[in-house]
């Protein structure tokens, strides 16, 4: 087993909405098994009077201009604090990843005459919340989780890649994000959360002590490769034999059978997990990492992907739409339609379960949906398109790297109403979630400076203007800049710099961003 060193690098419409639960999922209650498992400087001279005073003072200048500077870069309410009773006015907090969807999949399509939006659920969440417009994540998976989950650019610990496919996580890895990087959850736990996730993990399990129920979740359902066929788990598809769903908590693990489409499964264990904590005193955080729009092919064909059970009553009027319109403009194909309007409903079913959970503790709660890249107009089975940004899921140019992002929250004690419907124009990233969802649950203390996460929360959620930072985005970074290896990808104000990097001087004209990049 190798943990990796921070200087290591990897090698290598007019449909109706629904108001309520449709139908019960039945929901598998059974307990997973308990598994045993320098020297400072010294000097006698005497000084000046006069000189000392002058020191002095020119210390205290550097001090006013180091903490001025500061402060315009982070909020010192961005983090840690060393209680844990958060009290009754933190917010339950449940972030929903998406995986491999653009920004593009929230655009309407254009249907003959007509406009229709594959996205009207979460839709309705955007008009009642605050759309992240200047979304960053990273080109692919594995680092994006890992920027997510650290709060710091993945220079940092040997992530950074000049070919993107290099730094993924597979079934057999044996590499992970260090142990002394604590996690988001870890970071929430701490300040008295309840935290639970589902989804991929992906960002390494080498031994049980990189698991996520050792990195700072109470427990978790979930796979830790790049993917899994979406009904039975298997992962042949990227060359190995066997199949990738563990169901975990403190005790121990065991392995999940398939046979229910991965984002369904997750959904029933949800709804189980949070109805247990209904009379919980604790806030709870959630992250669910769904497996949609992933490319995977599925057993039972790309319909498995919306199970019945999700039932939503717009696919058949969205798909007999596309199928008796003369034209059909978008460069997704209908298996990634398909799919996003099963993770609509799904975002929808979760809200709902939200709402239920915070009706029975008497918490408010926030909602954050988000993406892990851009998606994959290049795929097999899920073919997207990132319109009108350049580039694809695996390369540095904006369609691989801009994402699709949004909070909401049914309180005004938390998105002020004065915010409902707008867009917040800052610059975001992924790092940028611990230290803002910290001041979100009340932390008192700030971030060490080892972190590149930014308090950014009372400026999406509209309560301060956005500062105007100078500050640069890092989504690669090797090498030094006197050395030949130096490659560098990172953003600044209206700039950015893609220097020996993939795809990085492919600038023919006649590269779109539904064509593969290669």
């Amino acid at each position: 087993m190798m943990e990796i060193n921070e200087n290591q690098k990897v090698a290598g419409d007019n449909a109706p909405l629904l108001n309520e639960y449709d139908t019960f999922l039945g929901v598998n209650t059974s307990k997973p098994p308990t598994i045993k498992s320098s020297v400072p400087f010294r000097s006698n001279r005497i000084i000046p009077p006069f000189l000392l005073l002058l020191s002095l003072a020119s210390i205290l200048v550097i001090f006013v201009v180091f903490d001025q500077r500061k402060s315009a870069e982070r909020s010192i309410s961005n983090t840690m604090t060393s209680s844990n009773d958060v009290g009754s006015s933190a917010p339950h907090i449940m972030m929903v990843t998406l995986d491999d969807v653009g920004t593009r999949a929230f655009t309407p399509l254009t249907v003959g005459t007509a406009t229709i939006s594959v996205t009207r659920y979460m839709d309705k969440l955007i008009e009642q919340g605050v759309w992240l417009e200047n979304y960053y994540g990273q080109s692919s998976c594995t680092p994006a989780r890992a920027t997510l989950m650290t709060g710091k650019f993945v220079h940092r610990y040997g992530w950074s890649a000049q070919w993107p496919p290099s730094s993924e996580i597979d079934p057999t890895s044996d590499w992970s994000v260090p142990k002394s990087y604590k996690l988001l959850p870890a970071h929430l736990q701490e300040l008295g959360y309840k935290t639970h996730g589902w989804g991929k993990w992906n960002i390494g399990h080498c031994s049980e002590s990189y698991l996520p129920t050792s990195r700072g979740f109470e427990s978790f359902l979930g796979y830790f490769g790049q993917g899994i066929d979406y009904m039975t788990y298997n992962v042949s598809a990227y060359e190995y034999d066997g199949f990738d769903m563990l169901s975990m908590n403190a005790s121990g693990y065991e392995p999940v059978p398939g046979g229910v489409s991965a984002d369904v499964l997750f959904l029933q264990d949800m709804r189980s997990k949070l109805s247990s904590l209904g009379d919980s005193s604790s806030p709870v955080f959630s992250w669910m990492a769904l497996h949609g729009a992933h490319d995977d092919k599925t057993l039972n064909g790309p319909d498995a992907v919306i199970p019945t059970e999700l039932d939503n009553p717009r696919v058949e009027y969205v798909l007999e739409a596309i199928s008796s319109a003369e034209s059909y403009e978008s460069g997704e194909n209908l298996n990634f339609i398909k799919t996003l309007l099963g993770l609509d409903m799904l975002v929808h079913l979760l809200k709902l379960s939200m709402d239920k959970l915070s009706s029975y503790t008497g918490r408010d709660y926030l909602l954050i949906v988000n993406s892990d890249n851009g998606g994959a107009p290049c795929a097999d089975y899920e073919i997207a398109s990132n319109i009108p940004w350049r580039g694809s899921k695996f390369n540095y140019f904006e369609g691989g790297i801009k994402v699709p992002g949004f909070i909401y929250s049914p309180s005004s004690s938390v998105i002020p109403a004065s915010s409902a419907g707008s867009s917040y124009t800052g610059l975001i990233h992924h790092v940028d979630w611990i230290a803002s969802l910290r001041s979100v649950a009340g932390a008192t203390v700030a971030l060490d400076e080892t972190y590149d996460s930014m308090d950014l929360w009372d400026e999406m959620a509209g309560r301060t203007t956005p500062l105007d930072r100078a500050r640069t985005l890092y989504i690669a970074l090797g090498g030094r800049e006197s050395d030949e290896n130096f490659y560098c990808v990172s953003l600044k104000g209206k700039y950015k710099l893609l220097y020996d990097v993939y795809n990085a001087k492919d600038i023919a004209p006649n590269r779109s961003s539904t064509m593969c990049a290669n």
